[in-house]
């Protein structure tokens, strides 16, 4: 490591994507060429008051990645610096294997994945949401190589007060997800996202009327943290249940892994507490026999953070990705994001692999 490297900076780029996405990246700059990258994508932004607590935590002269956790877990208080947390430990490690000349994978332990299966997230590229608009989304994305897609054609049934208008929305997710199914055929895996828009009857009844779609898994169809209904949906369904995006650190997923409610948990690196965490909880999780998922559903820099835990990670069976939202999101990295056949090789270059584009990024900061 180069003792004369000094942390001189965190710069903050907001990238607008559509209405509903915004993402955006650290970059912890230094007195030589090394930098180091995050991914900080939540609501609509983060504020310099926000962010201040934790980047003042971070030793200015060398990278330590320890000690900011060590004495920045105290600082989370909710999910918002969560993930300034997470997006600021994204960046340290990516800075210091860039000093090292070593993929953050080395320095976390060993490659268990060196290649991993990717899904596509086709919910917010999709417009619109009706049978068609997500059959013609998942059809592009089995067309571009992946041979899984997750959909959330429920998204805001649980806002809906008129009898009738719910009914309405209902019955369209559940006729989204049969269409799917029949289009792309019985090959491709096929989950859903229902984003805890259910109660518990709600959710046997789809759970039920599902069965013909044939899902890999079920996501989240209730609360995911009233463990006595996701276990009373596990012990009472056939589907295979998945959640668990928001918890930070190993404490916040002890209720889903003791319980044994879910057969996948689903830890962010961009929400759980940062790459070596995704790590210590995908351990625990194997250890209580279930299986780990990383929940990805943001931009380039995170799921190259992603793809460096999920490789270290043992038990880690995909890595979701937010597929097809726009044309240009992997011209916002360098290298190129890229995938082929639905798997991703894990690079072996220093660091996280990538640089910002800052040509491509300037061009579209929000604001």
């Amino acid at each position: 490591m180069l003792k004369s490297i000094v942390i001189t900076s965190l710069d903050v780029f907001p990238v607008r994507v559509s209405g509903r996405t915004l993402w955006t990246f650290f970059r912890l700059k230094t007195n030589d060429r090394f930098e180091g990258v995050g991914e900080c994508s939540i609501g609509n932004g983060v504020t310099p008051k926000k962010i201040e607590p934790l980047y003042g935590l971070i030793n200015r002269s060398e990278p330590n990645v320890e000690l900011f956790i060590k004495n920045g877990r105290p600082l989370v208080k909710d999910i918002v610096d969560a993930t300034i947390f997470s997006a600021i430990e994204m960046a340290l490690w990516d800075l210091r294997g860039k000093l090292n000349d070593a993929p953050v994978v080395e320095l976390i332990g060993k490659i268990q994945n060196p290649i991993i299966p990717v899904y596509a997230n086709i919910n917010r590229r999709t417009t619109p949401r009706n049978p068609d608009g997500f059959t013609k989304s998942a059809e592009e994305a089995i067309s571009a190589g992946f041979n899984a897609v997750k959909a959330a054609p429920f998204d805001g049934l649980s806002k809906i007060e008129n009898p009738n208008k719910w009914r309405q929305a209902f019955e369209n997710g559940l006729d989204c997800m049969r269409a799917i199914r029949k289009a792309i055929g019985p090959n491709v895996k096929v989950k859903v996202d229902c984003h805890e828009n259910f109660d518990i009857e709600t959710a046997m009844d789809v759970s039920t009327q599902l069965e013909t779609v044939d899902l890999d898994w079920y996501e989240e169809p209730v609360l995911i943290d009233d463990i006595e209904a996701m276990l009373h949906l596990k012990e009472n369904t056939t589907q295979k249940l998945a959640g668990g995006e928001l918890g930070f650190g190993v404490d916040g997923f002890s209720s889903l892994i003791e319980s044994r409610c879910v057969d996948v948990i689903m830890p962010d690196v961009m929400h759980c507490g940062g790459i070596r965490e995704f790590v210590s909880i995908a351990r625990e999780a194997s250890l209580a026999g279930i299986s780990v998922s990383a929940h990805n559903a943001c931009g380039p820099v995170s799921t190259a953070a992603t793809i460096q835990a999920a490789a270290a990670a043992s038990g880690c069976e995909s890595v979701e990705l937010q597929w097809g939202e726009v044309d240009w999101r992997e011209k916002l990295i360098v290298p190129e994001e890229a995938f082929h056949n639905g798997f991703v090789h894990v690079p072996r270059s220093p660091g996280l692999g990538i640089e910002l584009n800052d040509f491509e990024i300037s061009t579209r900061l929000d604001g």
